[in-house]
């Protein structure tokens, strides 16, 4: 049987009627990430959905109120549809009554919830789950991010929650203030470690020509403290197991642990690429952040440059990998959320992708000059697997191809 942290982290769309079942077998506590719900909340004098098929304000308002409070902590999970015990921390006790027309409620719940939050939740997701599909009832998952763009609130005026414990509660001034303060600062480190990375990118592509160059920057929300870092590489107290593919740019990075090197930031380690020709080096600051930088050049003057898409995808793959191991060696809180960025750089005339069908055709790459993806979000405590499709969806579109089942990349990164 799953535990309760398999089912916390499992991909939103792949949670099932069985998790619920999970849950209440291994009687789930509420916690400062995971709800539960019997019903929609609403007083016994009232008609709301189950009575009219139209949503009352008081269901929707009290899904809001739980949704903001997870999203301005740590985010987690509302199951709605299991029954609570009555003892503290209330625990999965047995399944409620299915809810009626659960497609439709699901879409209204959307639609409410996105006019009620303010600013929007980025990312928040709700899962119908069917149990009876000739009466097309059900229950009703909510999955929610821990947001950068948080405090949300709810209403007019908002109304600001956040959880403690297995409980939501308001927000005061202070915190609101500290919250505020905090997003912003997380938000200009980042965008000054996203700017940092892009420079280094330029000033490589201006010491190479003729050249395609790469870069996959993986940056912690939060400040690390990560001493003797190279000593924990070489002996292999950062660990991050190898049980996936090893295709990548480059080796695994801690496939050949004794290669790490001490900077004055952190640790670095330098290695040829061989298909396309190339030079990568990995580098981790000991403050959080992780990258792959490089560029790949054409073995004859005219010859073309080859690139494979899986192979980027797999450094990807490995960089956050690595990131995770990194953060478990890091003094104080283990990090869950990290940025990714990704950005390449096109200065050779002639450069192209295999097909992602058949390996023996290519295509050219549609761009010149730089080419950047918009910064992910990955939350190793919740989905990260179903963030990395979307990334590997980014990745693939911008060489202008299709992201095709056969050729994804299996990370295993939850």
């Amino acid at each position: 049987m799953p535990s309760v942290t398999e089912v916390m982290t499992k991909p939103a769309r792949e949670i099932c009627f069985s998790d619920f079942e999970t849950l209440i077998s291994l009687e789930a506590p509420e916690s400062d990430t995971l709800e539960l719900k019997a019903d929609l909340s609403i007083q016994k004098d009232v008609q709301g959905w189950r009575a009219k098929r139209e949503l009352h304000k008081q269901e929707t308002r009290s899904l809001a109120k739980e949704i903001v409070a997870l999203s301005n902590t740590y985010g987690g999970r509302i199951f709605v549809g299991i029954v609570e015990s009555k003892d503290m921390p209330k625990r999965a006790f047995t399944l409620g009554v299915p809810l009626p027309n659960i497609h439709d409620l699901v879409e209204r719940l959307r639609d409410s919830l996105s006019a009620l939050i303010e600013p929007p939740i980025p990312a928040l997701a709700i899962v119908p789950i069917v149990v009876n599909s000739a009466a097309s009832e059900g229950f009703f998952v909510i999955d929610v991010p821990r947001s950068q763009a948080s405090p949300h609130g709810y209403g007019s005026p908002p109304e600001c929650y956040w959880r403690r414990d297995s409980s939501s509660r308001p927000m005061s001034i202070a915190d609101l203030h500290n919250s505020f303060w905090e997003a912003r600062t997380r938000r200009e480190r980042i965008d000054g470690e996203i700017s940092a990375a892009e420079t280094r990118l330029a000033r490589m592509a201006e010491s190479t020509t003729d050249t395609f160059a790469f870069r996959i920057s993986i940056i912690s929300e939060e400040v690390l403290e990560i001493r003797d870092l190279v000593r924990g590489l070489r002996s292999g107290d950062v660990y991050t197991n190898l049980e996936h593919s090893y295709l990548g740019i480059v080796t695994h990075p801690m496939y050949a642990m004794h290669d790490w090197q001490f900077s004055f930031f952190g640790a670095t380690k330098t290695e040829n690429t061989f298909e396309p020709r190339g030079r990568a080096v990995w580098t981790i600051d000991e403050t959080g952040v992780v990258e792959l930088t490089g560029y790949f050049f054409p073995a004859e003057p005219t010859t073309e440059i080859i690139l494979d898409i899986e192979a980027i995808c797999g450094s990807t793959a490995h960089a956050l990998r690595l990131a995770a191991a990194v953060g478990r060696y890091s003094k104080g809180a283990r990090p869950e959320r990290w940025v990714v960025s990704v950005e390449f750089c096109n200065q050779y005339r002639k450069v192209s992708v295999k097909d992602p069908v058949s390996f023996k055709t290519t295509a050219p790459v549609p761009f010149r000059g730089n080419a950047k993806l918009r910064p992910l979000i990955f939350d190793f405590s919740q989905s990260p697997d179903t963030t990395f499709e979307t990334l590997e969806e980014k990745i693939w579109a911008a060489f202008g191809q299709p992201t095709v089942t056969a050729r994804r990349y299996k990370a295993a990164l939850g």
